[in-house]
């Protein structure tokens, strides 16, 4: 019987570095939490991400695409119509704003996309085929600068990372491992030299952040950040490192929870394997604020008590597929409305 190979993201391997609990919930059970405001920093950075992605690489208006996104969301929560609102308001603001600030210092005369987001998986060295690294890979840019090409992302923040640590961002490493991968060269090797067999497609990134505020009189700029940055080959190598041990880690947790499971799913098994295998990584202050589990889901993992029923029979967890957010649906289907509105 052949094994299919398993696709891991780095959002994947994020996650189980995190805490492998959290893992354990959201991409080998599939649950998250049911109810949520769709009024939260994540999602509006989602939907400026959309805006930008639209402009940037289809020309389309950020303003009508925040319109039929904020729209939508609205009619699907009318509860929540006065803070979706507030929010569609502020995204706005952010987005003109970003615009006048690229025109002032030349940033998007430097930039020139030439290819839009794709899904990419290629063979994960060193796992013989067993998985595929996977990513939905930003806009690629040509920076006039140095002309190289260099993935092109967005984020919103209430305030600006250092530099060094915008670099530290595994998301853009693993995108320029797949892409280095994909494009055939040869596989990077902490402390060996390196040669790119050809041109180097994508050798870096440009984070532009958009602060989440107001810019009102009481307000202090600056309110957006432009950083290009490049990866050396040691770099990407030491990267590949860690993404092959936790890759291995994660195929050790699915195999050993897939045959628990497979035996029955006793409670008792489970539980050794969850805080075990899987087990918790409590960082207080940042649990409280960035973690579902912590509002009693996982005390419950941690104590008898029936941490299973209130995941699976209370309501406040759904089941689905973590990687869904992989398809297309969102700019395609936008692109689709706004040209219907054009006529």
């Amino acid at each position: 019987m052949t094994t299919l190979p398993v696709g891991i993201s780095w959002s994947e391997v994020s996650r189980w570095l995190r805490c492998p609990r959290r893992w354990f919930t959201e991409y080998y059970l599939g649950y998250q939490p049911a109810e949520r405001s769709p009024s939260n920093a994540a999602d509006t950075g989602s939907r400026i991400h959309l805006a930008m992605e639209g402009a940037y690489g289809y020309g389309l208006d950020p303003v009508a695409v925040l319109g039929l996104v904020y729209s939508a969301e609205i009619e699907a929560h009318p509860e929540f119509e006065k803070e979706l609102r507030a929010d569609w308001q502020l995204s706005v603001t952010m987005v003109e704003g970003w615009f006048e600030e690229a025109g002032e210092q030349g940033w998007d005369a430097k930039l020139e996309v030439v290819h839009t987001e794709a899904e990419v998986e290629v063979d994960l060295p060193g796992s013989g085929g067993a998985v595929l690294l996977r990513g939905k890979l930003d806009q690629v840019a040509r920076d006039a600068s140095d002309g190289l090409l260099k993935f092109l992302d967005w984020k919103t923040s209430d305030s600006f990372e250092r530099t060094e640590v915008i670099e530290m961002d595994g998301q853009m490493k693993t995108y320029a491992l797949i892409a280095l991968l994909a494009a055939g060269h040869p596989v990077p090797v902490a402390g060996e030299p390196w040669e790119p067999r050809g041109p180097l497609l994508v050798s870096g990134g440009v984070v532009n952040t958009l602060r989440r505020v107001k810019r009102t009189r009481q307000s202090r700029p600056p309110y957006y950040q432009h950083y290009p940055f490049l990866f050396s080959a040691e770099r990407l190598a030491a990267h590949l490192l860690l993404l092959q041990q936790a890759a291995s880690e994660i195929m050790n947790a699915r195999e050993r929870l897939d045959a628990a499971y497979a035996a029955g799913g006793a409670l008792n098994v489970v539980n050794h394997l969850q805080r075990t295998v899987c087990r918790p990584v409590e960082i207080i202050k940042d649990c409280s604020w960035s973690c579902p589990l912590s509002r009693g889901l996982c005390q419950l993992m941690s104590a008898d008590g029936g941490w299973n029923d209130a995941l699976v029979g209370s309501g406040r967890y759904v089941q689905g597929d973590p990687y869904e957010r992989y398809g297309r649906g969102g700019i395609d289907a936008i692109r689709a409305a706004l040209a219907e509105q054009a006529g």
